[in-house]
């Protein structure tokens, strides 16, 4: 039992082993990431010391072993220690390896191992990613495949860089121009050394090149690599006095008047690529919670499914009434195309498109409800559209939301976890944190925790609607609000930072009429009697107050027909979804995040506005 112990055990960490030599660092972005390489370096030496270990020992004790196969107290003893200074020799590799310094991805298309019976060839599906070889190489690309093989000579002078130029230094004998494609994080781009200064000479600010040449080292400071350019050639030329983005800094309505060019800019690139790593961060929990790295023993699939639900509806999901009416075009008649002698009244209106009004989607929520009930859980990231005439840093008429519904939930708890989980682990990703943070130095973090981590530690507070009345009554008087009163946005921020201690804060049993229909009602406790409250939660951060809201649903075909009519609604607009009720319904819940509000929160941007790529708000649509 104790040779076959370490057999199993030798052949969990030669798994481990072989998974490590999978890892690959992205390493040729800066000197800065030098540190990345020589971190993974260290664990992969101790990965590959724990394999080589753990088959000494298992050769150690068959060399020992007599024909019986035991081994005396002595020897067995010895083989413990060894052990045990195997465990602590990988701890000690991981401990240096903290992935919230760095960025790591797996190799996709690595056959992974499954563990299992030595020999039994179980492996994992293979995904391959088809490469295309008529793609020239990115910038990231080429510092990532051919910055490791670069020497002090140039390597080949065939290598052509495509790019923006940002700034051109000329002088007399040589000229440097940076240019950078938007594929390197931290929008630095690659500087470009033309020792024929003439070269340089059509080149400006915005014009987009194709540069052929080789990647050497560089000699001055600021880069490991440089371009040392052999020709060049001008693919769009840039008119510089005309040009909006310029090489200084440019306020954020000045952006927002020239949006077709505002993603050119180091800090709205910075936010869109922001916007990647964090839905790639939200997809990667829903679908399979772990890194892509881990080992798949050790992945734990979440089992949701991906849905894309209608942006058409024929139907008001929060029931406010602020949304946007599809009309097509050819059925709208302008007043001055009506002849004198028509009155309006004779005007017959057009039937509808669709049959009945219909609407841009304000949730998913309704239409999720739908697929949950086949599909058990689900979730969606799609744009919402909401024709409110807020000009708040936090409103906009076209966003995006997060939204998850799951079947077979009836305890609103479970459902808080669920959205603190996937939010947990969306700001604990080594992409999306390198991706956050590529704008600044290395060097600014070095034995500091990052600056979201503070909301990865204890879990985060949860109080109901009724002390929050009570904590703002105590703090502001008795007459700043009473129950029953929606929570003013300053209300949240302070209830957040009040109650939360610097964690979000989940508010939860709000009343009935603050809520949309579909809520399920909580049973009256002792001490709210005559309050009715139904089972929600808003989730409040300090910066921006509402970033998340969810509830268990209610499954009950009667009660939700009464709460259709409470609310004033048209049962039959609603009969599609008043029927899921009545074939088969299950208890169910679900919530939506506002992922401009979420990057706002999680990146520091101020306003919503600078979290999407195009905003839009009443009285301003450009592009």
């Amino acid at each position: 039992n104790y040779l076959n112990e370490h057999t199993a055990k030798g052949h969990e960490y030669k798994t481990v082993g072989y998974l490590t030599t999978t890892i690959r660092i992205d390493s040729g972005l800066d000197p800065d990431h030098e540190k990345c390489a020589k971190s993974q370096a260290r664990r992969h030496a101790y990965e590959t010391y724990d394999h080589i270990e753990g088959q000494a020992i298992i050769a150690e004790r068959n060399a020992h072993a007599g024909d019986d196969g035991v081994v005396d107290k002595k020897e067995k003893k010895a083989l413990e220690d060894a052990h045990k200074k195997q465990l602590l020799s990988r701890q000690r590799g991981i401990a240096q390896f903290r992935p919230y310094r760095t960025a790591v991805w797996m190799k996709e298309g690595i056959r992974r191992r499954m563990p299992g019976k030595k020999g039994s060839g179980k492996r994992e599906p293979t995904v391959k990613t088809e490469a295309s070889d008529t793609l020239p190489k990115t910038i990231r690309q080429l510092l990532a495949t051919e910055g490791d093989q670069v020497g002090g000579e140039p390597n080949s002078d065939t290598t052509v860089v495509h790019g923006w130029v940002k700034s051109v230094r000329r002088q007399k004998k040589v000229a440097f121009a940076q240019i950078s494609d938007g594929t390197d994080l931290n929008s630095r781009g690659l500087q470009v050394v033309f020792e024929k200064p003439e070269l340089a000479d059509n080149l400006t600010i915005g014009t987009s090149v194709a540069v052929t040449g080789s990647l050497v080292q560089s000699l001055g400071a600021g880069q490991r690599l440089e371009f040392q350019a052999r020709s060049v050639d001008v693919v769009g030329a840039c008119d510089s006095e005309a040009y909006p983005i310029q090489k200084k800094s440019h306020t954020t309505e000045y952006l927002r008047e020239n949006a077709q060019f505002r993603a050119r800019t180091n800090e709205i690139a910075r936010m869109l690529r922001v916007r990647h790593a964090a839905k790639r961060a939200f997809d990667d929990y829903y679908e399979a919670s772990g890194l892509l790295y881990t080992a798949p023993r050790r992945r734990r699939l979440n089992g949701f499914v991906n849905v894309h639900a209608p942006i058409i509806t024929l139907n008001d999901c929060e029931g406010g009434g602020e949304v946007f009416r599809v009309v097509p075009d050819s059925q709208t008649s302008a007043p001055e195309q009506l002849s004198s002698s028509t009155s309006s009244k004779d005007v017959q209106a057009p039937p509808e498109f669709f049959g009945s009004p219909a609407y841009l989607t304000v949730s998913s929520q309704l239409h999720l409800e739908v697929f949950a009930s086949a599909l058990s859980r689900v979730y969606t990231l799609q744009p919402a559209f909401r024709a409110e005439g807020s000009h708040t840093n936090r409103h906009l008429s076209e966003f995006w939301m997060l939204e998850a519904e799951m079947s077979f939930m009836n305890d609103l708890d479970q459902v808080m976890d669920v959205a603190e989980a996937s939010i947990r682990h969306t700001l604990r990703d080594p992409r999306l944190q390198f991706t956050l943070y590529s704008h600044l130095p290395q060097s600014s973090f070095t034995g500091e925790p990052l600056p979201i981590e503070k909301y990865l530690g204890d879990k985060w507070p949860r109080i109901t609607y009724t002390q929050a009345i009570e904590v703002i009554q105590r703090g502001f008087g008795f007459d700043s609000i009473t129950w029953g009163d929606s929570l003013s946005a300053e209300q949240e921020r302070w209830i957040a930072r009040e109650c939360g201690h610097g964690l979000p804060l989940f508010v939860t049993d709000y009343p009935t009429s603050l809520k949309p229909f579909y809520m399920q009602g909580n049973q009256p406790t002792s001490d709210e009697v005559g309050r009715s409250t139904v089972a929600c939660f808003d989730l409040l951060v300090p910066e921006i107050g509402e970033l998340a809201g969810g509830s268990l649903r209610e499954e009950n075909f009667e009660r939700l027909q009464e709460a259709v009519a409470n609310h004033g609604l048209d049962p039959g607009h609603y009969k599609w979804y008043t029927d899921l009720r009545r074939f088969g319904t299950t208890p169910h819940g679900g919530f939506g995040i506002g992922f401009e509000r979420f990057i706002s929160w999680m990146g520091g941007w101020e306003n919503i506005r600078e979290c999407i790529p195009a905003p839009r708000w009443k009285g301003r649509c450009i592009l």
